[in-house]
């Protein structure tokens, strides 16, 4: 297992989370005097009488890439869409950190884990592929739901029991992970509504703990995930939850 792991975690360090360039398409085209400013320096005015602020031109994004030895180009037709091209170096993980990534896996029980259901609510795409590697690598079998809706709607379709518990991100669109926790607690199924649920956000500061725990969730980890804190997380709750039998 230890040899498949450093594999795609070592595909994925190439491919995905380092990857190298990323092409953002969008519609509907910007005349060539537009796009020239594109560019430009980010400029913003304000105005001290009524406190209004306005955009002049430019986004920043080429001074921020460049600040981290990148670039980016734009080629833009009037309706056919925009494509702006973002070139960043990454260093490609070196053996031993490979090796020492795939070892933190295997300092726990593989079979606390095998078997065990994961609700993962996660909206954006690449996070969740990630995550949803890293868990059934570990063992877990793993569903995902791309808002708090979805979420929601999948525990009250499942039977009492099905799932685990639910790592849950907090900032989603349609309903973010608080409300979506708050729902679940009010399920008139005891056992959906007491499930164990994980807030996995990047809002780290002692407030955003306290939310959570406000909102009942069991348990606060910080992104970016750090995999033996995920891993020392799940083992505690999966035998706290054993115990509790």
């Amino acid at each position: 297992m230890q040899r498949d792991t450093q594999e795609k975690i070592r595909l994925r360090s190439a491919t995905k989370i380092w990857k190298a360039k990323n092409e953002l398409k969008a519609a509907p085209g910007r005349k060539d005097m537009i796009l020239s400013q594109i560019m430009y320096s980010y400029n913003l005015t304000v105005n001290l009488e009524t406190w209004k602020y306005s955009l002049i031109t430019g986004t920043g994004m080429s001074q921020v890439l460049e600040l981290m030895q990148g670039s980016i180009e734009v080629e833009s037709k009037v309706g056919q869409g925009t494509k702006f091209t973002v070139t960043l170096p990454h260093r490609i993980a070196q053996e031993a950190e490979i090796d020492k990534l795939a070892e933190s896996v295997q300092h726990y029980e593989e079979s606390l884990f095998k078997g065990k259901r994961v609700l993962l609510a996660e909206d954006n795409e690449l996070n969740a592929e990630i995550a949803i590697a890293v868990l059934e690598e570990a063992g877990f079998t793993v569903e995902h739901a791309a808002d708090g809706i979805i979420c929601v709607d999948m525990m009250e379709k499942a039977d009492a029991g099905y799932y685990d518990l639910i790592l849950m991100d907090i900032q989603m669109p349609n309903m973010d992970g608080y409300k979506a926790t708050q729902t679940i607690r009010k399920l008139s199924d005891p056992k959906k509504a007491g499930i164990t649920i994980v807030a996995m956000t990047a809002n780290a500061f002692e407030e955003d703990k306290t939310n959570a725990f406000r909102a009942d969730m069991n348990r606060h980890i910080a992104k970016p995930i750090k995999l033996d804190e995920l891993m020392s997380a799940l083992t505690e709750l999966l035998k706290e939850q054993t115990q509790a039998l």
